[in-house]
């Protein structure tokens, strides 16, 4: 098993919905939440915060440091650049990208795709162009050295903002690895970019923190099959960048 990091990205000026990852639910910032629930992921030996070097982000660098969280503060738009110092701050050679916005996030699901990873000879592992996972469940894996690749080689903007473009298209087909469920869920919407969002994430973590923060992705599923008229609360929501929301 390679050494392996999470580098999750989080910041406060999200357009849609500004100071996102440290709304709180039953007194707790989503960040919060899901940087302790990621130290469960057991491939992994690192979990590092990439965030802004802005004034606005002082909070989200101050979460991290309070949780004993490795912070690395850089550029807001040059998202592959701070991707890329972030990991210089560890020796890992597998580097797992996350997003700040989905604190249901199953660690379980995280170590699946580094086993996926490890058990074969991919380059990058992802959830495919047509993913069985839930919105808010999406990781990616790739190598240290293709993330420095992409760093040094990167010009559209579009490949800056987003990290992971320029690696997928410079790979042949059977490089990429994609994760898959048993069965789709993909229907479900459950990251955190606008007020709608939100509130649906709020109903669902009243409900499961009172039993601890330890629950997976089959237990949000059936306290979602349990309270079905939830799923209106963001149901006419439009992703705008496909499942990875830049941050």
């Amino acid at each position: 098993m390679r050494p392996a990091a999470l580098i999750v990205q989080a910041r406060m000026t999200s357009r849609r919905l500004p100071g996102k990852v440290l709304k709180t639910v039953c007194g707790r910032p989503l960040l919060d939440l899901q940087l302790a629930r990621l130290k469960r992921v057991k491939r992994a030996d690192q979990v590092i915060l990439a965030t802004t070097d802005l004034p606005t982000d002082d909070a989200v660098a101050a979460l991290g440091g309070a949780l004993g969280v490795t912070v690395f503060r850089g550029q807001e738009d040059d998202v592959l650049g701070r991707f890329a110092s972030a990991a210089q701050l560890t020796e890992a050679t597998t580097l797992v990208r996350l997003t700040g916005d989905c604190p249901l996030l199953d660690p379980e699901i995280v170590d699946a795709h580094l086993a996926l990873f490890d058990g074969a000879d991919y380059d990058y592992v992802w959830c495919g162009d047509r993913p069985s996972l839930p919105n808010g469940f999406i990781c990616e894996v790739f190598g240290r050295d293709r993330l420095l690749q992409a760093a040094n080689a990167a010009t559209d903007h579009y490949d800056r903002e987003h990290v992971t473009p320029w690696i997928r298209a410079q790979l042949a087909a059977e490089r990429i690895g994609a994760y898959h469920l048993p069965n789709d869920l993909s229907r479900y919407r459950l990251c955190v970019d606008t007020e709608e969002d939100f509130k649906l994430i709020e109903r669902l973590l009243q409900n499961l923190i009172p039993q601890g923060d330890d629950f997976n992705l089959e237990t949000v599923i059936k306290c979602l099959q349990a309270h079905p008229d939830w799923l209106a609360l963001n149901q006419d929501i439009q992703q705008e960048t496909g499942p990875f929301v830049g941050l």
